[in-house]
């Protein structure tokens, strides 16, 4: 080989080199959830949600519907994947419901479909989350008595927090 060939070679890999490096480096990674769950979205529904529990009659019962979970403990841990399957929950069975629909802030199911919508995107995964028995036990309890939908209501407050905590 001649030098010219060898020098016009070493010279057009070093080019590709450098300009395969700046694509990399100015390329966005993809955004996950704790990005793209906007700030203004989760407190407008925690607003509208503490205004609702004020509207609601008040629960005395002492069971809790929300599995316990958290975000920093080393047990029990919840993910947005746990996120998303209970956001589906509650725009399905709760906020959904005939005996809610009076109380609800006019634009409340818009912005909890656009929740939704966003988590649905950012969780990759269609495999159900560790705790997805727990879950569907929650599900089934709303859907028999017509008190769980108000009591699933009012703690929607907890996965907010969740949320909010993720972020």
């Amino acid at each position: 080989m001649s030098p010219t060939i060898v020098r016009t070679l070493c010279l057009s890999l070093l080019v590709s080199f450098i300009s395969g490096a700046a694509v990399s480096t100015t390329a966005k990674p993809a955004l996950n959830c704790s990005e793209k769950v906007r700030p203004k979205l989760v407190r407008d529904l925690w607003n509208w949600t503490k205004q609702l529990k004020e509207k609601l009659p008040e629960d005395k019962s002492p069971f809790r519907l929300v599995p316990r979970f958290c975000v920093s403990c080393s047990k029990r841990v919840i993910g947005w994947m746990e996120i998303k399957e209970l956001i589906d929950i509650y725009k399905t069975h709760v906020f959904s419901s005939e005996v809610l629909e009076k109380f609800l802030h006019v634009h409340y199911n818009e912005v909890l479909h656009q929740l939704q919508s966003v988590l649905h995107t950012c969780v990759s995964s269609s495999e159900p989350s560790q705790f997805a028995e727990e879950i569907q036990e929650m599900e089934t309890k709303i859907k028999k008595k017509h008190r769980s939908v108000m009591k699933a209501a009012s703690e929607f407050t907890f996965v907010l927090g969740w949320i909010s905590e993720l972020k």
